[in-house]
């Protein structure tokens, strides 16, 4: 392209492409997209795949030798040294979920989620003589996993975007941007006076004024609409005769983690109320943990039928549908839920929005504030969980408490 001719553009391409959460449209590089769909491949290689061109692909190039480590072969057609070159971007995200620990060493291979590059620093004083992560644990049966490949993340490492935010608005911010509920006119306007203040972007204030003028009485019609819609709330419901719902949520704090579980019967009455605390993770982990921890009372409760409640669809639906992979960080906690649901005579998995998960919300939100740990006998519940509960439809029994075990 001749740069002589080159025109006036509005917005560079690589802030256009940009992920929303750092600023941008979304729209994808495709020389960085096919990068990224070719590290795919190098992953199916990376992790013994079982498909046919993995099993030649290592008999020619790779051999006895280790894949991510060895040289780029010379002999290596165009396409073998595409994959070989892929190692770059794959090594970026890769990092060893532990099973018995014996391919793993402990300063060479990614294995720490929270340490940069996930390979932990040598510290001063530390000795260096154990070698691999197998000599730090128990030995045990379980398979070594490395966990789930992403085309996204791999894209987002070709591009060096990963966890990355913005200099001036944080990556929650532009994706609250995203998430809002207006008309889709109304959010790329947001985008454009956001973009001009952080990046100190020259715009006709009359021209902008007019667009948001525009936009604002088309959303406000469109809100009177929305409004004058009949609407259903989502609420909480009770489980059928003989059975215990249990509703579990999690809330996240810098320093901690707090699960909290909530059980009741098919009258509303409260059985169970818990809350404990964990280390430090994201929402993600934290969800997990609240659904392995409210499994975890619920059989030392001696309940026989169950329903598992909660608000995490990422969580919920691969309990119920085995076709549906996890993300792999949780999918050890959720092979544990599913080895507790033979500890019961029925067990089912529900998904509910936040408001019909309220009660058990609310308690996490109170036990993470006050530091709880333990059972909430219901003397002690705060008004707001309380009434959360009465809202639900409860009748509770002020002498009733959970006693779990263990």
């Amino acid at each position: 392209m001749d740069d002589s001719k080159k025109g006036c553009c509005l917005k560079s391409w690589n802030s256009i492409c940009s992920p929303k959460n750092v600023g941008g449209l979304g729209i994808k590089k495709t020389a960085d997209m096919n990068k990224a769909l070719v590290a795919k491949m190098t992953w199916d290689v990376v992790n013994n795949s079982d498909k046919r061109w993995v099993v030649v692909f290592k008999k020619k190039y790779v051999r006895n030798r280790n894949f991510m480590k060895m040289p780029n072969p010379k002999s290596a057609s165009w396409a073998a040294q595409s994959i070989f070159e892929c190692r770059k971007v794959i090594s970026k995200g890769l990092c060893h979920r532990i099973g018995d620990g014996l391919n793993t060493w402990i300063f060479e291979d990614p294995w720490v989620p929270n340490e940069p590059g996930f390979i932990p620093q040598i510290r001063s004083g530390v000795s260096t003589a154990v070698h691999l992560v197998a000599d730090l644990i128990n030995q045990d049966t379980r398979q070594w996993d490395r966990g789930e490949f992403s085309v996204k993340f791999a894209y987002n490492a070709i591009r060096g975007l990963n966890h990355q935010n913005h200099p001036h608005m944080l990556s929650k911010d532009w994706k609250d941007l995203w998430k809002l509920k207006v008309n889709a006119r109304l959010k790329n306007l947001l985008w454009k006076i956001n973009k001009a203040r952080v990046e100190g972007s020259k715009s006709n204030p009359a021209d902008l004024s007019r667009q948001i003028f525009k936009v604002f009485m088309e959303h406000k019609d469109a809100w009177k609409e929305q409004n004058e819609r009949p609407s259903k709330d989502v609420v909480w419901s009770p489980p059928p005769k003989s059975w215990i719902k249990i509703n579990f949520d999690v809330a996240i704090r810098e320093e901690k983690t707090t699960v909290a579980v909530v059980g009741r019967d098919d009258n509303g009455n409260l059985l169970l109320t818990w809350a404990e605390h964990f280390e430090s993770g994201n929402s993600l982990l934290g969800e997990a943990r609240a659904a392995w921890f409210a499994m975890k009372c619920a059989m030392n409760e001696g309940f026989q039928n169950i329903i598992l409640e909660g608000d995490a669809w990422n969580v919920i639906e691969p309990l119920k549908k085995s076709d549906i992979t996890p993300h792999w960080s949780i999918k050890s906690i959720l092979e544990d839920i599913v080895f507790f649901v033979n500890s019961f005579s029925n067990v089912e998995f529900s998904f509910v929005h936040r408001k019909g998960n309220v009660s058990a919300h609310l308690l996490a939100q109170w036990a993470a504030l006050v530091n709880w740990s333990g059972p909430v006998p219901i003397s002690f519940l705060p008004s707001h969980v309380s009434q959360a509960v009465v809202r639900d439809g409860s009748r509770p029994d002020l002498f009733c408490f959970s006693p779990v075990s263990g």
